[in-house]
């Protein structure tokens, strides 16, 4: 199969796991709150991480990249861990589709973030897609029709968390060997979430009817995707796969009205929309760089 073809499955495969893992989170949250849901999910993947270690025979490079990269390994961990708790009380408290769509702004925060700390600068190609993606995010968020208003400070601190260890990842992801670094920080997300519920004494049995769930889809969702999007990163560059990987509230809506038979406000919609296609201008005119008259990077 060729190098790119391979690249854009994976990617979409990845998309339709981490989608399907929004609206299975609220179907978990029936029966158990986010501090313990989250623990548990990210448990389940923990040890579904562990049996692919062993399974690849990789087992022995944990402790060696752990030496090597743990000043690396250990903020992702942590970061990851913050986001998916935001991101569980973000959707018991928005829903999946609203929580997908808000999510994108991440992106916008950590272009902020590079041009206050590495001094990078903007195009106008640039700020016409963040204004674009802002409009959507007021338009959602401020609406008379359904003001959400501070109930979007979850998913705007959980997908800001997760921006800033993709950007890590990425930086890293080429000394880094993946099944054990995906099981290192799951590791480490997992204690964060498990001393987080405790703390807060608000961890729980989880309910036998929310099990299969919790065995199952994390395992596709936070270990089989994450695997694929590193992977596709490989193949297509890392432009590409995050524009394309952008587009999966699309399909969590579509989840949502299989599942649920729920859709988003027209509104919401058209906002969410926007939030997307502002999102995908953003990544791919910050891929150009001086001298090259194409989008996308085209390793």
């Amino acid at each position: 199969m060729d190098d790119k073809l391979k690249g854009y499955l994976f990617v979409t495969i990845a998309i339709f796991f981490i989608a399907l893992s929004a609206v299975a989170i609220k179907i978990v949250q029936q029966n158990n709150g986010p501090e313990t849901s989250s623990f548990f999910w990210t448990l389940s993947s923990l040890l579904t991480c562990s049996v692919l270690l062993f399974v690849r025979k990789e087992q022995k490079k944990v402790i060696p990249a752990l030496k090597h990269s743990g000043r690396i390994i250990l903020p992702i961990g942590i970061l990851v861990g913050i986001g998916m708790l935001c991101w569980f009380h973000s959707i018991n408290l928005i829903g999946p589709s609203l929580s997908s769509f808000l999510g994108r702004i991440g992106t916008i925060v950590l272009v902020f973030l590079s041009i206050l700390f590495l001094k990078e600068k903007f195009n106008i190609f640039e700020a016409v897609g963040t204004i674009i993606a802002l409009g959507g995010v007021l338009l959602i968020t401020f609406s008379p029709i359904e003001y959400l208003g501070w109930k979007i400070t979850y998913i705007a601190i959980g997908s800001t968390c997760y921006g800033i260890s993709q950007l890590i990842s990425k930086k890293y992801i080429q000394m880094l060997p993946l099944v054990p670094f995906t099981f290192l920080t799951t590791f480490i997300s997992t204690l964060m979430l498990f001393a987080n519920s405790i703390i807060t004494s608000k961890l729980k049995s989880v309910s036998l009817s929310s099990l299969p769930i919790i065995l199952i889809v994390p395992f596709l969702s936070e270990v089989i995707a994450v695997l694929l999007i590193y992977s596709s990163y490989r193949y297509l560059g890392v432009g590409k796969v995050q524009i394309i990987r952008s587009s999966f509230p699309f399909v969590v809506v579509v989840y949502s009205f299989l599942f649920y038979n729920e859709v988003p406000l027209p509104h919401q919609l058209i906002g969410g929309t926007l939030i997307v296609l502002g999102v995908m201008m953003l990544i791919g005119f910050r891929r150009i760089k001086k001298g090259v008259g194409l989008i996308f990077n085209s390793s």
